[in-house]
């Protein structure tokens, strides 16, 4: 996204269906903790004005703490409460072993406990790996966009407006995955191969 254009490389990542994983409860912290519902969270993606929250955050010795990101993946997700415990637990996990790649869950205007769910569930897995902060992450869509209109929404949200160039520190790359996991998150691998060649990449279950 460094180019003049904000027109980002961009993958859709349709694949063949997987069995559902065990993953860590999150109830305990969907319990106790609450956040506004129209709040950006963790508190490093909430009011950054020009500033990506991609950028790596110097520690004390001065050096990059992070790894640049990327890679942007965002999960869209609408009233998928019987599931985002399982969703969050499984990305947290991927997340751990894959630098490079952001993942963002966004909530499309839910009606039922999605979007208090998830935050809950991303505060409990940063709180015990706070190094996965600012690479994990919720925002809340407010109202019902539909999945472009989401995901138009969180691109700008994260990286500025499309018609203009992108933040500084923005990601390369930008990938949506359905929030509700019916694909691998492995296959976000074989999608960014495919970036290093082509702008544009989508998969599909009906082509094997």
């Amino acid at each position: 996204m460094s180019s003049p254009s904000h027109t980002p490389t961009g993958a859709a990542l349709a694949d063949h269906r997987t069995g559902p994983d065990s993953a860590a409860d999150c109830r305990r912290g969907s319990e106790q903790l609450a956040c506004p519902p129209d709040a950006m969270h963790p508190a490093s993606f909430a009011k950054f004005a020009d500033v990506s929250p991609f950028t790596p955050v110097a520690g004390s010795s001065g050096r990059a703490s992070a790894a640049a990101v990327e890679t942007l993946v965002v999960l869209p997700v609408y009233n998928e409460a019987v599931i985002a415990e399982r969703s969050v637990a499984r990305i947290a996990d991927f997340a751990q072993g894959h630098p490079g790649m952001a993942f963002v869950f966004a909530d499309d205007g839910s009606r039922d406990d999605t979007a208090r769910i998830i935050r809950a569930c991303v505060d409990a897995i940063i709180a015990r790996d706070p190094s996965l902060a600012p690479r994990l992450s919720f925002l809340a869509g407010g109202v019902n966009r539909g999945k472009a209109g989401i995901l138009r929404h969180t691109l700008e949200t994260l990286t500025g407006p499309l018609d203009q160039p992108a933040r500084p520190g923005s990601p390369d790359r930008f990938v949506f995955i359905d929030g509700d996991l019916a694909y691998a998150p492995e296959h976000l691998l074989e999608m960014a191969r495919g970036l290093n060649n082509f702008d544009v990449v989508i998969g599909s279950r009906h082509m094997s």
